[in-house]
Order: C-alpha cells, then sequence, then structure tokens
C-alpha cells in the first residue's frame, strides 16, 4: 500500500488501520523521503499506530531498490526497520553531526511521544529512549508532561478560538436572514 509521493492523509491511516495497526514507512533514502517520515510517523501515532521506518541505501527509492535487489533484499530491510525513537536519534544525530545538540534530539523525540495515547506503548517508548540516551525514565516521563501540558493549553485556546468565529458566524447568518426577510420584499 502505498500514499500518493510523501502526502500521507488521515483518510489513508483511517482505511489502513481497518487491516493493521502496524505501519512500515519505506519513502526515497534522500531528505524529503526522512522528512515525509518524521511527518508521517506523528501522524500514524497520533491515530494509535505502531510505526516503523525503514532506511534505504543513499541514493534509493522503494521501486529502483526493488528492481535491482529484489524482494528478499527489500524484506531483510523490512525486518531490520526502527521505530520512532530509534529513527529520530539516528537521523538527527547524523544532520547535526555533534553530540552538543543531545537535547535537542531528545526533546524531538518526547515531541513524538505526545502523540502517543497509549500508556503501555508510552512506556516502551520511554524506556527505549532512556536507555538509548543514559537517561532517567523520570525525567522523560516529566518532559513529556510539561509537553502535553503546553499542548492541552495551546487546544484549549484554538476551541475558544473556533467556538468565537463559530459565533460570529450565527450571528451574521442571522443578520442576513432578518435583511432578507424585513428589508425588502423582492429579495
Amino acid at each position: 500500500v502505498r500514499s500518493s509521493g510523501t502526502a500521507l492523509t488521515v483518510e489513508q491511516i483511517q482505511h489502513s488501520s481497518r487491516y493493521t495497526q502496524n505501519v512500515f514507512l519505506v519513502y526515497d533514502a534522500d531528505t524529503a523521503g526522512q522528512d515525509a517520515s518524521l511527518r508521517g510517523s506523528d501522524i500514524l501515532l497520533e491515530h494509535g499506530m505502531n510505526v516503523y521506518i525503514v532506511e534505504l541505501p543513499p541514493g534509493e527509492d522503494p521501486d529502483t531498490f526493488v528492481l535491482a535487489k529484489g524482494s528478499e533484499e527489500f524484506m531483510m530491510l523490512i525486518r531490520e526497520a526502527m521505530n520512532i525513537v530509534e529513527f529520530k536519534a539516528a537521523l538527527l544525530a547524523r544532520r547535526s553531526g555533534s553530540s552538543a545538540d543531545t537535547p535537542g534530539i531528545i526533546q524531538s523525540i518526547v515531541e513524538s511521544l505526545t502523540k502517543v495515547n497509549d500508556a503501555i506503548r508510552v512506556n516502551l517508548y520511554v524506556k527505549d529512549l532512556a536507555d538509548k540516551f543514559g537517561l532517567r525514565e523520570e525525567s522523560i516521563y516529566e518532559e513529556l508532561k510539561k509537553k502535553r501540558s503546553v499542548q492541552s493549553r495551546y487546544a484549549a485556546g484554538a476551541k475558544v478560538q473556533q467556538a468565537r468565529q463559530q459565533s460570529r458566524l450565527a450571528m451574521a447568518d442571522r443578520d442576513l436572514i432578518s435583511l432578507i426577510i424585513n428589508v425588502d420584499e423582492s429579495l
């Protein structure tokens, strides 16, 4: 199953979730493909999917890889797929090229974990992250709690803004109907 290019939609995720909870993202090995994997994984996590990312060798895309190497080699890559913690840690470390950015990498991974609503899966990801970076799980949970708190405040503000906009639209509808009925019978 494939998305159209790198545009993974909510509808595609909902349709796929009828058949499986496990999704393997396989995009081109270039920066655009890696970025699409990051975006797609967050959306998939929000929808309760188990996300695995398959990294192709540099310069490859899924089609050319399978044509050149065959399905057995492709299935080996599938078996070596990484979860979001592994993928983000490896990718962001390669991109930064410095261990000085480790806190930023961890923050980015924690940001992705805020999308997961299943406590057991969160626990497994937190254990993986703690082991990978030699951190205490409690400190990761603390960051996770802070980020979720900020997100919920933002979501609450967005709901208030949406309610205000709907109220203004409802008032405009009433005004328009009143004008049509009361001002001129020809309207």
